[in-house]
């Protein structure tokens, strides 16, 4: 998103990983898991014996519950579909206006990264940070106050204590009535 990679970068050959690592890759959804026999179901193909699994419960950002988020947002995970759409932001010129609701070390990461790009290209970019609480609050004191000191100097105005409502085209509106364009 920031830039200091290239979209290729970004993806790992799971296929070639897995054959050179000596490991096998089911890709599917498990179903069950047997922890006694040592097999995993995976829907449409036989069980699935293990000495050693990982498991990718595949997470994602989406909100389905946020009215028009679907329609009008993106969710950071899967970050491919994300870096993709970015891609195509970018190519825009103009004055940027980009809202990120989540202000935990995701949230902080991806505004201040979208705000570098911005910076890069020399657009001007209004790039808001959305909290239901405080941005941080899960950090150590001092981690906090750094971490909201980058987000100044990287010109992220911080929104907390601020509920996402409403996605529309255009903007995001808060439970206290504001309407952030974006």
């Amino acid at each position: 998103v920031s830039g200091h990679y290239t979209r290729d970068a970004l993806d790992i050959d799971l296929v070639q990983l897995a054959r050179r690592a000596g490991a096998r890759l089911a890709l599917g959804a498990a179903c069950g898991i047997d922890r006694d026999a040592h097999l995993i179901e995976i829907d449409g193909r036989p069980p699935l014996g293990y000495d050693v699994a990982s498991l990718d419960i595949g997470i994602t950002s989406a909100m389905p519950d946020l009215p028009g988020f679907a329609a009008h947002a993106m969710p950071a995970t899967p970050l491919g579909a994300l870096a993709d759409a970015w891609a195509q932001y970018l190519k825009a010129t103009g004055p940027a206006r980009i809202a990120v609701i989540g202000g935990g070390v995701a949230g902080a990461e991806l505004s201040m990264a979208m705000a570098h790009a911005m910076r890069i290209q020399g657009r001007v970019a209004q790039i808001h940070l959305i909290d239901r609480g405080q941005v941080a609050s899960g950090m150590r004191a001092r981690t906090g106050q750094k971490l909201r000191a980058a987000l100044r100097r990287n010109g992220v105005e911080v929104h907390e204590n601020a509920e996402p409502v409403e996605v529309a085209a255009g903007y995001l509106l808060l439970s206290n009535g504001t309407r952030i364009e974006a």
